[in-house]
């Protein structure tokens, strides 16, 4: 029998990366996030953090933008409808306005092994078009082949240029430093 590489979990979990993002009171509203899918996730990951400009609201507060790595029993659906109780319990509005300020946003961005997709599976667009998604992304998931168009995670990113976004310190979301990858090599 060979060793299991997900730390001896099971057929039926889903590894889900999840993107965080706030800009209404956003140092109190991702800690709350964080500790919600906790309590209903084994979290495996925490990425740094970014303060990031609004995109599509200027004139509005600052994202704080980050990614997480959740286990979750079961399957896609499953972790859809935990994300949206979370946001849910912190009060999340949605409105027609997709760039409105919001309390919290939770975005399954795609998941460490194949999964069963439907029609809203697949990787999620701001993974190749944001690169507050793609780096945080890449910290915890620096191997990660793209699905949708078979390219690294790690080219991706690149192509975001050589000046991340500001790092928050650790404290703000209250994990511990985890693994950080260099991609802004010349």
């Amino acid at each position: 029998m060979t060793e299991d590489p997900t730390d001896g979990e099971r057929a039926g979990h889903v590894h889900a990366f999840v993107g965080v993002g706030s800009n209404i009171r956003p140092d109190e509203n991702v800690v709350r996030a964080v500790a919600l899918l906790a309590k209903r996730a084994r979290l495996r990951g925490v990425s740094t953090f970014y303060r990031t400009s609004p995109v599509g609201a200027e004139g509005t507060d600052y994202f704080y933008n980050g990614v997480l790595e959740i286990v979750v029993e079961g399957d896609l659906g499953v972790v859809r409808r935990l994300l949206a109780d979370v946001e849910d319990a912190l009060g999340r509005v949605r409105t027609a306005d997709a760039n409105a300020p919001r309390v919290i946003d939770l975005d399954l961005l795609t998941c460490r092994e194949p999964v069963a997709s439907d029609a809203a599976g697949g990787v999620h667009r701001d993974v190749t078009r944001r690169g507050f998604v793609a780096l945080p992304l890449l910290e915890l998931a620096p191997e990660l082949i793209l699905e949708d168009s078979g390219r690294s995670l790690a080219e991706v990113a690149r192509e975001f240029g050589a000046q991340p976004p500001a790092a928050l310190p650790r404290s703000v979301v209250g994990s511990p430093p985890l693994r950080a990858v260099r991609i802004w090599a010349s």
